[in-house]
């Protein structure tokens, strides 16, 4: 079964999904403050203003300026963030997002050959982080809960999936064997 939200016939044939995730919900105290910050100033401006006719004018000017604000920096935002779905499957990575149109990159598992944690203090006290997957040049996935589980599991993924060796991998592990079977050790 998939998370509500994300289409079930995005995926392939046996393909199973892992993990769902959306972004930590700290992505949204920023634009959660600019809401109150608009509310408090609104009453203000009613409160004080409201009396005489020049005031009822500001009054009105900074609700509909604030309002401009808070659409953009605080609503928009939590939209944003619930509307983007990152689902780890067996096979790839999905990124979805998109509020009035949909937006959606994968990642192919396969092909992966580094995945990190990069996390700063305050992220390690809210238990999130940025998941960084290295592939030609790297991509971030920012604001992930639980993102040292999440890199286990896509690190477990990738090794059940028998991650492709390049050719040097091979020479490698040639040496390597033929050191420890020589009769001088």
């Amino acid at each position: 079964m998939v998370a509500k939200g994300f289409p079930e016939n995005s995926l392939t044939t046996g393909e199973t999904v892992e993990r769902h995730l959306r972004p930590h919900w700290r992505a949204s105290i920023v634009p959660f403050a600019i809401l109150v910050v608009y509310i408090v100033a609104t009453v203000w401006a009613w409160i004080l203003m409201g009396g005489n006719s020049w005031g009822q004018v500001f009054a009105w000017f900074e609700t509909i300026a604030c309002f401009g604000i808070v659409v953009g920096f605080a609503i928009w935002p939590i939209l944003v963030r619930r509307t983007t779905h990152i689902v780890i499957t067996n096979e790839r990575i999905i990124l979805r997002t998109g509020v009035l149109r949909h937006k959606k990159r994968e990642i192919q598992l396969k092909g992966l050959d580094e995945v990190g944690v990069d996390q700063t203090l305050i992220d390690r006290a809210f238990g999130c982080g940025d998941l960084v997957l290295d592939k030609d040049g790297g991509r971030r996935l920012e604001n992930l809960p639980d993102v040292e589980a999440v890199e286990v599991l896509v690190n477990d993924l990738i090794k059940g999936r028998g991650h492709q060796k390049g050719v040097g991998d091979t020479v490698l592990e040639g040496i390597v064997s033929q050191r420890d079977t020589s009769p001088d050790s």
